[in-house]
């Protein structure tokens, strides 16, 4: 423990100020905002959530399709009711896989959007399911683009966004790769009641294409067999809105898509580049942060928010792969030992870049990222993920701000036993399991003020916690707490919703879906303003 003390303290923080990141911790005392967990109930594949105003419920995507969850009206403590009738979905004869992902419409008009992935991969196309949220039923469908993996409503209620990740995999025995694309729906903003409802079933569709925004040169990570058709290779994942624009991050492509939702059109892809970060890079050497390495931030979800009139996004920088390179269809991924054995690395790449297995050998980095001078062989290596959220200029799209080592450093001195571990359903075990391949996962976060601050809640895939960011200066963000939910048995977090002002007490709740534990969990979020000259 004095080791991992060591490490966290004043001279790790002097490297990483170094590296050009800004980021620091106190305790949750000082910190004035923390999680008090209410209450938790079971809900197999608990993944994506949403508030509903109209109701006041909950509605989750999970393995049963849309669940419906209803908060306790004194606590905020769920219980999980029958789910959303699919009927409709059938009738319609749609071979919908699963729902990936479900929006409320936000000025609690009664009504939530679901996006449903097809079961024939490059076949079929998905869909949007239109729930009436009083009745729980699915009015009806509109057809979208190629796995449609999140929808997003404007704050104005007028249109949702929906992006379309055209994920690869197979359909009876071929290997497909459809193309992604984003998809506008048009919602009738000035018709109440019934007639909305109606309207809403009648939607059509705007699809747009990404590869017409896509820039020259290597800025954007295109796959090399998908090169002379980047069409097939372009993912859209998350979407945030601010403004007349929506932000949609291409994950696996390491970018983000700008749409001028006035104009309809994809106005630019902004390749996001590389920070170099100080991270554990083994999971043959304890708790190490101590190689500082490239990683691309390949970023899961996406929030926005203003400070002062300017607009920024945060993003979860929780990289992804697409399988073992050479293993599998568009596998992207090799160890850099790997990488050294065949003689891919360059004398560049070499300098200073410890390749023993207690090194950094073990890391999972990018095949074909990194070569600099076009001779085949790569010159820096570049992981998947950053350990970290970025803040981005919306305007510019130039990072501001990172928070650096600081999720790996924090539960490195308070919960050094669940360390980068590996989780089984609600079981975790092996710190340091998964230190050679994206560390704890940031995935999903939202953004909410508090008090005159601006805090933003990361859900850390692994093994399992909730951290607590405050963005009010975004240059410097400070990860201020995390709730380690993995302690009480709740792993793999994803979707997570703000509740405002809930019940007689006014209560602030943080809903999350936990979806390989399968719980939907509701936790307090408390607040009260830090004591004057705190340091930063």
């Amino acid at each position: 423990m004095a080791a991992i003390l060591e490490r966290s303290g004043l001279v790790r923080l002097l490297g990483i100020v170094g590296l050009g990141v800004c980021c620091v911790w106190g305790s949750p005392s000082r910190a004035g905002v923390s999680l008090r967990l209410v209450g938790s109930a079971d809900l197999a594949g608990a993944e994506v959530v949403t508030h509903d105003p109209a109701t006041g419920h909950v509605f989750v995507a999970c393995d049963a399709g849309i669940a419906v969850v209803e908060l306790d009206a004194a606590t905020g403590g769920p219980t999980v009711l029958e789910a959303v009738r699919m009927t409709r979905v059938f009738r319609a004869g749609f071979p919908f896989r699963e729902v990936s992902h479900v929006e409320a419409d936000p000025l609690g008009r009664g009504f939530l959007l679901a996006t449903m992935i097809s079961d024939r991969v490059g076949e079929h196309v998905g869909a949007v399911a239109v729930v009436d949220t009083h009745g729980r039923e699915v009015l009806g469908i509109v057809r979208v683009g190629h796995h449609p993996d999140a929808v997003k409503i404007t704050p104005d209620g007028s249109m949702a966004i929906v992006a379309n990740e055209g994920e690869p995999g197979f359909w009876r025995g071929e290997f497909r790769d459809p193309p992604g694309s984003i998809t506008l729906l048009e919602l009738p903003g000035a018709v109440e009641g019934e007639g909305l409802l109606e309207k809403l079933t009648t939607i059509r569709p705007v699809h747009l294409s990404l590869v017409e925004a896509l820039p020259e040169g290597d800025g954007v990570r295109i796959h090399p067999d998908r090169r002379s058709r980047p069409e097939l290779d372009l993912e859209p994942e998350s979407i945030a809105v601010l403004g007349d624009r929506a932000y949609v991050t291409l994950q696996e492509n390491n970018a983000i898509a700008v749409v001028d939702l006035k104009e309809q059109r994809v106005e630019r892809i902004v390749g996001l580049g590389s920070i170099r970060q100080r991270i554990d890079a083994s999971d043959r050497d304890g708790i190490n942060i101590s190689t500082v390495i490239d990683c691309m931030p390949m970023p899961d979800q996406v929030a926005a928010f203003t400070i002062d009139g300017r607009g920024y996004l945060i993003t979860a920088n929780e990289g992804d792969t697409r399988g073992d390179s050479g293993d599998t269809v568009m596998g992207d991924a090799i160890r850099i030992r790997a990488l050294q054995d065949r003689g891919m690395l360059s004398e560049q790449a070499l300098d200073g870049l410890d390749v023993t297995n207690r090194g950094a050998g073990r890391l999972q980095v990018c095949a074909f990222t990194g070569d600099e001078t076009g001779d085949g062989l790569i010159d820096r290596v570049h992981a998947f993920g950053t350990r970290s959220v970025s803040i981005w200029d919306a305007a510019t799209l130039e990072r501001v701000g990172d928070t650096g080592s600081a999720f790996e450093e924090l539960i490195a001195e308070r919960w050094p036993e669940l360390f980068n571990a590996n989780r089984e359903g609600a079981r975790v075990h092996s710190p340091d399991s998964r230190s050679d391949n994206r560390g704890p996962e940031p995935e999903g976060v939202v953004v909410g003020k508090f008090g005159g601050r601006v805090l933003a809640f990361v859900s850390l895939e692994r093994p399992g916690a909730i951290a607590i960011v405050d963005v009010s200066e975004p240059a410097s963000p400070r990860v201020v707490d995390i709730e380690m939910s993995a302690r009480d048995g709740f792993t793999a977090p994803e979707g997570m919703a703000i509740v405002r002002g809930w019940g007689p007490d006014a209560r602030d709740l943080l809903v999350v879906g936990f979806e390989q534990s399968g719980s939907v969990v509701v936790y307090e979020i408390t607040t009260k303003q830090p004591p004057a000259g705190r340091a930063r």
